[in-house]
């Protein structure tokens, strides 16, 4: 629903979509959010969408497009018509479980870049798929925090850490 993230909060990588998606609508880029919403709307000039149409709507759409697909890409890119004109990327903020992703035939244009959260998620990632991944197509963007859901103050304690992240994102 609209305003949620600022009505109870998500997690990381759903904030992460959503602050992606409206600072590439400011460019007066065409923004959709394909996920699991009850009727359509557009909230801060990013249209939300049910997942439902995606293939549907993104095949309608003429002309060059990008699609940044996150935790749900198995079937993302191989039901799109005309992949030539797709910008294709895969944004990894987990370990991969499905191997079928990468080790299709890279000259079916699977993806064009995978976007992943740190230099250890890289090389975990070219480690395992060192056959199927090329190492020029994946892109590290770390992950960052968005400060103004954190404004109360926490009395630190001296030599202690947490880590509030996923061990298998790597420390």
């Amino acid at each position: 629903y609209p305003a949620m993230l600022d009505k109870q909060g998500l997690g990381g990588i759903e904030t992460c979509n959503i602050q992606l998606a409206e600072a590439m609508a400011t460019f007066g880029w065409n923004v959709i959010i394909f996920g699991n919403v009850e009727k359509e709307f557009k909230h801060n000039l990013v249209n939300y969408i049910h997942f439902e149409m995606y293939t549907k709507m993104v095949n309608s759409i003429n002309g060059p497009k990008t699609v940044i697909t996150s935790r749900n890409f198995n079937s993302a890119f191989t039901e799109l018509e005309n992949t030539d004109s797709i910008n294709k990327i895969i944004w990894l903020q987990d370990p991969v479980s499905d191997k079928d992703v990468f080790s299709i035939d890279q000259s079916k244009r699977v993806y064009d870049k995978i976007v992943v959260s740190s230099h250890w998620h890289k090389q975990q990632l070219l480690t395992n798929y060192r056959y199927c991944i090329r190492k020029e197509n994946v892109i590290v963007i770390p992950l960052t925090i968005d400060k103004k859901y954190y404004a109360n103050k926490v009395e630190k304690v001296p030599y202690r850490i947490i880590y509030t992240s996923s061990p298998n994102r790597g420390l």
